[in-house]
C-alpha cells in the first residue's frame, strides 16, 4: 500500500490509518449528535474537510439530493401510516438531512484521502469483527468493478438506440439492467466465495503497517475525538 497525498488536506502527511480513524470517528458522531450546535460544529468541520479534499460539486449535489430524498420518503411514509402532517415534523426531517449529509461528506473525504486498502487495513489493524472487515473489503474492492459493468451495459443500450426511446421505456430498461446486474453480482459472489474458501480464507485480512505511528499521527484522531465529545455533550 502507498500513501496517497491529498493537496490541501491538513493531515495529508499523517499515517493513512490515522486519517481513516479520524474521519470514521467524525462520521460516527453525526449519527449520535442531538443538538443543533453540536451538528453545526460537525457540519462546519465536514465542509472544511470536504473542500480541502477537493470533492467535486457533483459529489456535493449527489449527497444532498440523496439525503433530501431519504427524508422525503420517511415523511411520506409517516403521512401514509396515518400521522397528521403537523405531527410528521419538518424540523426533525431537516435535522436528519443535516446528519446524513455531514456523514456523507466525511465518508467522501475518506474516499478521497485514503486508498481502499488503507481503509480495510485500518479496520483489520484494530481487530474489528471479521464480518465488518470482510464486508468493507469486498464492498470497496467490487464497487468500482460494478460501476464499470453498469457503464458498459448502459453504453451498449445507447448504441442500440435505447437513448431515443420514450422516458417510460428508458425506465423499463433501467429496471431490467438493475435486475440483471443484481443476479450477475449474486452468482459472481458465490464463485468468488467458493474460490476464497478453497484457498483457506477465514475472514481475517493481513495486518500490514506502512510505518510506525508517530506523535504527529495521533493529532487527527485526538482532534476528531475532541470534536466528538464537544458535539455530543454540547447544549
Amino acid at each position: 500500500m502507498q500513501i496517497r497525498s491529498v493537496s490541501g488536506l491538513f493531515f495529508a502527511k499523517t499515517h493513512p490509518y490515522a486519517r481513516v480513524y479520524a474521519l470514521f470517528t467524525l462520521a460516527f458522531a453525526c449519527a449520535f449528535v442531538k443538538t443543533q450546535f453540536g451538528l453545526f460544529l460537525l457540519a462546519l468541520t465536514a465542509a472544511a474537510v470536504a473542500i480541502a479534499s477537493k470533492i467535486s460539486p457533483k459529489a456535493w449535489l449527489f449527497g444532498l439530493l440523496a439525503a433530501f430524498g431519504l427524508a422525503a420518503n420517511i415523511f411520506v411514509l409517516s403521512v401514509l401510516s396515518g400521522m397528521k402532517i403537523r405531527e410528521a415534523g419538518f424540523s426533525e426531517s431537516f435535522f436528519f438531512v443535516e446528519r446524513c449529509f455531514c456523514a456523507y461528506l466525511y465518508l467522501a473525504a475518506l474516499a478521497s484521502c485514503a486508498n481502499p486498502d488503507d481503509i480495510v487495513g485500518a479496520l483489520s489493524y484494530i481487530r474489528m469483527p471479521v464480518l465488518v472487515t470482510a464486508l468493507a473489503g469486498f464492498s470497496i474492492r467490487w464497487q468500482n468493478e460494478l460501476a464499470k459493468q453498469i457503464q458498459s451495459v448502459n453504453t451498449a443500450r445507447i448504441l442500440r438506440g435505447g437513448g431515443n426511446k420514450l422516458r417510460i421505456s428508458r425506465l423499463r430498461d433501467a429496471a431490467a439492467i438493475s435486475v440483471a446486474m443484481l443476479v450477475r453480482a449474486f452468482f459472481r459472489s458465490e464463485r468468488i466465495a467458493a474460490a476464497m474458501e478453497c484457498r483457506g480464507f477465514q475472514g481475517r485480512l493481513p495486518r500490514p503497517l506502512l510505518r510506525r505511528f508517530a506523535l504527529f499521527d495521533a493529532l487527527p484522531v485526538l482532534a476528531a475525538a475532541s470534536l466528538l465529545t464537544v458535539a455530543l455533550f454540547a447544549k
